[in-house]
């Protein structure tokens, strides 16, 4: 099965799961998907796109990954302290999300090898090594997030497939603040590409404002004596 986000796939308003009675809801149509969450308060669109059937990636060119990593000027980054300095912005990852094992950054561009996965979890892509696949940019030396918190936001078009062998990511900057990112074994088709990938920095949400009633509750004990 193959998946193509056409531009331009968007992530609205980042989710936020410590409200209470709180539905996340996926509406998917023939050519697109919007995912909304709805509350007691109001309805939030978080992420919208579209989608289409695509030919297989052969036609992607891809990035030699281990030649990446050995560019003149590429440094080996200390992963352990990539994931400390999420976690000092507010991004948590845990052990099942923690996919990178060695990771090498230079001017530009960034690479990274996965730990081996035993399973996909009936997925064709797993989101853990998708997710620390796109991470990788986050190694890039013109990529300074100074101290913020970073999410995905937009993807202009992404080519999502089935793969196999050992994962490495792949990351080269395209220009106004986007990124190409490839995730895939070295001897296999590429299992994820996409083009025109953007983070951008979580503003603070405004504060809710607090319930209103139109009533008030007087309680008064009553003798219930026969």
């Amino acid at each position: 099965r193959l998946l193509q986000l056409a531009p331009q796939h968007v992530r609205l308003q980042p989710l936020a799961l410590d409200a209470a009675d709180t539905y996340l809801e996926c509406e998917v149509s023939s050519n697109g998907f919007e995912i909304r969450s709805d509350s007691e308060l109001e309805a939030v669109v978080h992420c919208s796109g579209s989608v289409r059937s695509a030919s297989p990636l052969s036609s992607v060119q891809r990035t030699d990954v281990a030649t990446t990593c050995c560019q003149l000027g590429s440094m080996i980054v200390d992963v352990g302290a990539l994931y400390d300095g999420f976690y000092s912005v507010g991004l948590q990852y845990g052990p099942g999300y923690r996919t990178l094992h060695r990771a090498w950054a230079g001017v530009g561009s960034a690479s990274a090898r996965l730990h081996v996965r035993p399973t996909q979890a009936r997925t064709e892509v797993h989101p853990a090594d998708l997710d620390d696949a796109l991470c990788v940019g986050a190694l890039s030396a013109h990529s300074d997030g100074g101290g913020e918190t970073r999410l995905p936001f937009a993807v202009d078009d992404a080519l999502l497939q089935g793969g196999g062998g050992e994962q490495w990511a792949a990351v080269e900057e395209q220009g106004a603040g986007a990124v190409s990112v490839q995730l895939g074994g070295l001897s296999f088709r590429p299992q994820a590409h996409l083009d025109g990938f953007k983070s951008r920095a979580l503003r603070a949400a405004a504060a809710i404002p607090a319930q209103r009633h139109l009533y008030a509750t007087e309680w008064r004990s009553a003798d219930l004596s026969p």
